[in-house]
């Protein structure tokens, strides 16, 4: 039996179903703003966005990802993922694609890079990412695909690359050390001759810390005092500036480096670049070169102190034989003044009182030979001595020397600032005193003879 409701419930009834209707209709309302918001922002969206199911099944593609590629949804809803672009991906590549979405469907968040020509015949590079979302009991029910064109960023990694290379063939033709350190100092870029030289691969250097790595620790204090004058913009460049850097074996090398800093238009480090020349060999010999300089200096000094000695003993020898040779000469001179001297008064004195008596011819000639040849004996000594003992006077005995030389009579007037016809008178008496007189004789001639 049906219950009769009153007037009072009816009513009551009633506006609760027109209540319950219009919250209804509020819902749907925000619902359906909420969704026009989503699509909104889905389409707008400069990424591409697509979902799939756990299939890989695409049944939702926004307006970027179609107009990027040139499609329209009816070419591709419905369709696997990996079969979307048949006409740019080959097998391996939808393979690629496929693996992705299944890893992506047991709930695994992909990330990868795929690349393909789109329809303006440019290689474009895409950043994929796949992300699952779950319900509430970590079920995968919807895959989210995100894509982003980084063609421009590929192709200025390529350029960057290109250009990095072929720096690094300008460094590695260098023979010297040549470093790029970044602005914390760690390693960005050595040449094939600074990993020679090191004994690194190029590869276990690049993003090491320098100072902490390749200087020895009692030069990195003072290497990195030189550093911050430099980096702090005290100094332009720092030019060879030599210290140690350790090798991959633990040796050492002595570099000579020149450094220079890289600003950027504000003045802001950008990194730092030096050169080095490897002058181990170079200093080790100079080293050797300075070490047999002074084991020769020091037996110069030595050789020098001997003959030194040497020569002060043949100094006091010599002054030893210049006595004897004098006092001999003395002798020589006593004992030629003493032969003159006898003779003179002892045996000439005699000649002429035994000319003076009555000789017959014989006795006469045999005292012309004795005279003669006494003469004969003693003329040697008569011409070394006479000059001494001709009575010349000072004036006479200058001119007789400058005589000896050659000088005409102009000449030595002019030196001893006398007129040429007093030495005329002086050489006029100079010719009498030695015996020439009036004879034709050549007065230098006969002053050399006494010489001989």
């Amino acid at each position: 039996m049906t219950q009769k409701l009153t007037y009072e419930e009816l009513e009551h009834r009633v506006k609760k179903l027109e209540k319950d209707e219009s919250e209804h209709k509020k819902t749907e309302e925000a619902l359906r703003e909420s969704e026009e918001r989503f699509r909104a922002i889905f389409d707008q969206t400069f990424q591409f966005i697509g979902l799939m199911n756990i299939e890989g099944i695409l049944i939702e593609a926004n307006r970027a990802s179609l107009d990027f590629y040139g499609i329209s949804e009816s070419d591709v809803m419905g369709m696997p993922f990996w079969e979307t672009l048949w006409w740019t991906h080959s097998p391996e590549q939808q393979n690629t694609l496929r693996d992705a979405v299944n890893r992506a469907a047991s709930g695994e968040f992909v990330r990868f890079e795929a690349s393909h020509p789109a329809p303006d015949g440019v290689l474009h590079y895409v950043d994929i990412s796949i992300k699952p979302l779950k319900d509430e009991a970590g079920n995968v029910y919807l895959l989210i695909l995100e894509g982003r064109d980084i063609t421009e960023r590929k192709q200025a990694e390529e350029a960057l690359r290109k250009e990095r290379d072929k720096a690094q063939q300008y460094l590695d033709i260098a023979g010297v050390i040549l470093v790029v350190l970044n602005a914390d100092q760690t390693v960005a870029l050595i040449n094939k001759k600074g990993c020679e030289i090191l004994g690194y691969e190029e590869s276990e250097i690049i993003g090491k810390k320098w100072f902490d790595n390749i200087l020895p620790e009692r030069d990195r204090e003072r290497t990195w005092a030189s550093f911050c004058e430099l980096i702090a913009g005290n100094v332009k460049q720092i030019e060879f500036f030599e210290n140690n850097v350790l090798t991959k074996n633990n040796e050492e090398r002595l570099i000579a480096w020149h450094n220079a800093v890289i600003r950027n238009d504000e003045g802001e480090i950008i990194a730092t670049l030096s050169s080095g020349e490897d002058i181990t060999r170079r200093k080790l010999a100079e080293e050797e070169l300075q070490k047999s300089y002074d084991e020769l200096e020091s037996r110069v000094e030595e050789r020098t102190r001997e003959l030194e000695l040497k020569t002060q003993s043949l100094e006091e020898l010599n002054t030893a034989m210049n006595v004897l040779l004098k006092k001999r000469e003395e002798d020589k001179t006593e004992v030629e003044q003493n032969v003159m001297t006898n003779v003179r008064e002892l045996i000439e004195p005699y000649f002429d009182k035994i000319k003076k008596t009555k000789l017959d011819d014989h006795q006469k000639a045999f005292l012309n030979i004795l005279e003669s040849n006494l003469n004969e004996i003693v003329s040697p000594f008569t011409r070394r001595l006479s000059l001494k003992y001709l009575s010349l006077t000072p004036k006479e005995i200058q001119i007789v020397n400058m005589i000896k030389i050659g000088y005409p009579s102009k000449k030595i007037a002019n030196l001893m600032n006398i007129s040429p016809r007093t030495v005329d008178t002086h050489r006029k008496n100079i010719r009498s005193k030695i015996g020439l007189g009036q004879k034709k004789a050549n007065l230098r001639s006969h002053l050399l003879a006494y010489e001989q």
